[in-house]
């Protein structure tokens, strides 16, 4: 295997592992500067990267080489029931507890496209704040009707927010994942622990949400832009 092979592979397996930071890591931090001087480096790195279904979201030398799944082909590929196994009614709620997440971080297309500036803070109770907020404004704006006739099972998902239950804990005190505080706990701990966040230990719940999911987000846009644009618009207070 040649050097050149040996570098690519070592540059993706850093790349792999979110946690890693080119600052802390000798080798990380030279590869990256590599890849962002060496053209051919940087070519035979994004060969390698498609192959296995994956595209180069950016590389920097602050947060290293940031991957993301080509689509649902990619073995990469993450789903809901890969996040953990719920109900049906559960996974709606998740996928919405995500987007109020990525909301609270960036509240408008400035904020998504920023590429310097603090990085965004958010608590758990700031994003259950968010998400009731939200489900109230879509349940005005549907005036509350009912279902339709011929499909009397089908539950909007502002009802289903505003029905589940808010929070308790567990007999130990941990978060229950089965309530909508729990829900928004463990979405910030699995970005924590995906390199996405930092948990900010001088305060309870409160998250500090890394430029690398600032990255995914956008990188998302394509898919998920005009649900985000709804949602932001929910989120919006509205004028009194």
């Amino acid at each position: 295997m040649s050097d050149d092979t040996l570098a690519v592979g070592q540059l993706i397996g850093f790349g792999l592992d979110p946690r890693l930071s080119p600052g802390r890591n000798g080798a990380y931090h030279e590869l990256v500067a590599r890849f962002r001087s060496d053209a051919d480096f940087r070519h035979r790195v994004g060969a390698l990267t498609a192959g296995q279904g994956l595209e180069i979201l950016d590389c920097s030398p602050v947060y290293g080489l940031v991957l993301a799944a080509t689509g649902p082909d990619s073995p990469y590929y993450m789903r809901l029931d890969d996040y953990a196994a719920m109900s049906a009614e559960e996974r709606h709620l998740n996928a919405f507890i995500f987007l109020a997440v990525a909301t609270a971080a960036y509240p408008n297309a400035d904020a998504l496209d920023a590429e310097d500036g603090p990085l965004p803070q958010i608590t758990v109770a700031q994003v259950l704040r968010l998400i009731n907020r939200m489900a109230e404004r879509i349940r005005e704006r549907c005036k509350d009707q009912d279902p339709p006739v011929d499909e009397p099972q089908t539950e909007p998902l502002y009802r289903l927010v505003l029905r589940w239950r808010e929070g308790d804990t567990t007999g130990d005190e941990r978060s229950n994942p089965h309530v909508k505080a729990g829900m928004v706990r463990r979405a910030l701990k699995w970005l924590t622990a995906n390199g996405l966040a930092d948990e900010i230990g001088t305060t309870k719940d409160a998250f500090r949400i890394r430029s690398r999911f600032r990255l995914h987000v956008k990188d998302a846009v394509a898919s998920i832009g005009p649900a985000l644009a709804h949602v932001r618009d929910l989120a919006v207070d509205p004028v009194s």
